[in-house]
């Protein structure tokens, strides 16, 4: 009985395991917009390339971890973010606990998608991976809007 014991708590560990766990991690990130182009405010069309300076501090750096910095868009579902890269690491990658970084961003696919919201409402994320195909957000700066009328 001890046994079939035991076998049944190892298999309830592995069943349990961390892989299936929300990541528990300490980083948070302070996410500056230094400058941004075009101005906020401006009208925007599918051809629209945001160029913006981002300064970011990463608290409690993991050396081993793996850090993006994207754009996020507002969608007309409240509380919902999203852009239209194919997988993160598409997006800035991180590699330094604080820096400065450019990032070049053409909005024409979130554009096509028809889920930006009016005015249209960007974030820039500081992310960290937590498994496959996973992260989670521990930054992101204050919103940007600008007109457009898109999808």
């Amino acid at each position: 009985m001890k046994q079939t014991f035991c076998l049944l708590a190892l298999a309830f560990s592995f069943a349990c395991s961390s892989a299936d766990l929300p990541a528990r991690r300490s980083e948070r990130a302070e996410v500056e917009v230094r400058s941004i182009d075009p101005a906020p405010g401006t009208q925007l069309t599918e051809a629209s390339v945001l160029r913006a300076e981002i300064a970011y501090s990463i608290t409690d750096f993991d050396p081993g971890a793996e850090y993006y910095l994207a754009a996020q868009f507002g969608t007309r579902e409240p509380g919902v973010t999203f852009n239209s890269l194919d997988r993160i690491r598409d997006s800035r990658r991180l590699t330094s606990a604080r820096g400065t970084v450019t990032i070049a961003h053409p909005i024409a696919r979130e554009w096509r998608s028809g889920r930006l919201t009016e005015p249209i409402r960007v974030w820039f994320y500081l992310m960290v991976m937590t498994g496959k195909g996973k992260s989670l957000a521990v930054g992101q700066t204050p919103v940007t809007e600008y007109r457009g009328t898109a999808g």
